[in-house]
């Protein structure tokens, strides 16, 4: 099984971590969460070295993404789940943008029965928040009307405490399978906690390092209890990187 020594002495390295249940811990307000400063500042070291490539995966839309994560411009920063870059963003067809204008109507509604409930709009993806409903009994039951409401057209992921709906068929897996490519990388490392992080756990290779943050099946070969262990393997190998190259 692939080591945090081999992660540090390959010829390129991708390091590409989720935000949220990662990086950061949760809030009702999801523009107030609580980040790790010492995650990201293992993650701006490993940034500015050479042949080495940081970047947070997220599903929070671009801009918002560069709100709560506030790095430098060497970190990497894919929002949508890899849709939105500094670079790139996908763009919606005329077909897809009225989908979503439907969409918005009709999980709007659900307020009405739901008045706790926080429908997100996104560029590219809309995202039911039942996290205020502060009941696990009605944030089953608003989750599972929301999911019946997605257009043919859309795709729906759920994970904590949320319902996503997508325009676009991205992925994590997508991005990371497409940053391999453009960085040259010869290992990835991805750390994610949440069920939209499988796809990125799927597209590694036997030689990469997935890891998973808490409990539930998952296809990562690692599995870590907090974001403080997180935060530790951040740091040990940028620590390690940097006495390989010399920096």
């Amino acid at each position: 099984m692939t080591t945090l020594d081999d992660l540090a002495t390959t010829p390129t390295l991708l390091v590409v971590s989720d935000f949220d249940g990662t990086l950061a811990g949760f809030n009702v307000d999801p523009m107030n969460v609580p980040v790790n400063t010492t995650s990201i500042a293992a993650l701006e070291r490993l940034s500015t070295m050479p042949n080495t490539k940081a970047a947070i995966l997220s599903g929070r839309h671009l801009e918002g993404l560069r709100t709560v994560a506030q790095v430098s411009e060497s970190v990497i920063l894919a929002g949508s789940h890899g849709a939105e870059t500094n670079e790139h963003t996908t763009p919606l067809t005329d077909e897809q943008q009225e989908a979503m204008a439907q969409l918005s109507v009709e999980l709007h509604k659900l307020t009405e029965k739901y008045p706790k409930l926080w429908i997100e709009t996104k560029p590219l993806h809309m995202v039911v928040h039942t996290r205020p409903l502060e009941d696990t009994n009605l944030e089953a039951a608003a989750a599972e009307e929301a999911r019946t409401l997605c257009p043919a057209i859309m795709h729906v992921t759920e994970g904590k405490h949320v319902v996503e709906f997508s325009a676009i068929d991205v992925t994590k897996g997508s991005w990371i399978t497409a940053a391999r490519d453009n960085y040259g990388a010869t290992v990835v490392l991805f750390i994610g906690d949440d069920q939209t992080d499988e796809n990125g756990f799927h597209a590694l290779g036997d030689s990469d390092m997935g890891i998973k943050v808490g409990d539930g099946d998952t296809a990562a070969t690692v599995r870590v209890n907090s974001l403080d262990d997180v935060a530790d393997v951040l740091t040990t190998l940028a620590t390690a990187r940097a006495h390989h190259l010399g920096v």
